[in-house]
């Protein structure tokens, strides 16, 4: 249950700020939702917002990129995000927008997501999460010792943890003779594969004969 995840992530935050569970501060802190400009999914959103104060009496903002960058302030001394000069601590980012370059269209939704990653809210998802579902960096993580690069310790671990993985190839380079064969093979048996974008959002797969 995602409210129950935030309401629970305010109330770590509280603790590590040094705030009694029932003081002014603590109930001040708020969850920090990232929209996209014009956001027309927005029922869901409002529903999570309602359901947060209802059950638990955390308020939920919402700002763009844009606004963060314009209206935030970060005190880098403690790593204290607010919104605006003595406005309430962000205990919790959510980023619903973000993920797509046409989030970032000037510097400003940059600095904005780069002052919430050096901030010390928790982050639903921070950077290396939100790559970490890039399938480009799932292909290069699939490779064969990219995980004892990252737990060098743990070889074994690692090794069954890659028998858990599907193999994952890019179309960087047509040219090359690999890519080749697994594109031949793809068409000649488009049921043993899944073309993916880059950033996938849960669709824009294609399966079967129109992979072919």
């Amino acid at each position: 249950d995602i409210v129950e995840a935030f309401a629970t992530a305010v109330a770590e935050y509280a603790k590590l700020r040094g705030f009694a569970a029932s003081s002014a501060e603590a109930a001040q802190s708020v969850v920090l939702m990232v929209v996209q400009d014009g956001e027309r999914n927005i029922l869901d959103q409002r529903i999570l917002e309602q359901e947060l104060w209802t059950r638990h009496g955390v308020r939920m903002a919402r700002k763009t990129l844009r606004q963060l960058r314009e209206e935030a302030l970060l005190n880098e001394s403690d790593g204290v995000l607010r919104l605006g000069e003595g406005g309430p601590e962000v205990a919790v980012t959510y980023l619903r927008a973000g993920y797509s370059p046409d989030d970032y269209e000037t510097s400003a939704e940059w600095e904005a997501r780069v002052m919430l990653e050096q901030s010390q809210a928790f982050k639903c998802p921070s950077i290396g999460y939100q790559l970490a579902g890039a399938k480009k960096v799932q292909q290069f993580l699939a490779e064969e010792n990219a995980l004892e690069k990252l737990v060098p310790t743990r070889p074994e671990e690692c090794a069954q943890l890659r028998k858990c993985f599907a193999k994952l190839w890019g179309l960087d380079d047509l040219s090359d003779a690999s890519t080749q064969e697994v594109v031949s093979h793809a068409k000649a048996n488009p049921h043993l594969y899944v073309l993916k974008p880059q950033r996938e959002g849960g669709g824009n797969n294609v399966y079967d004969e129109e992979l072919a």
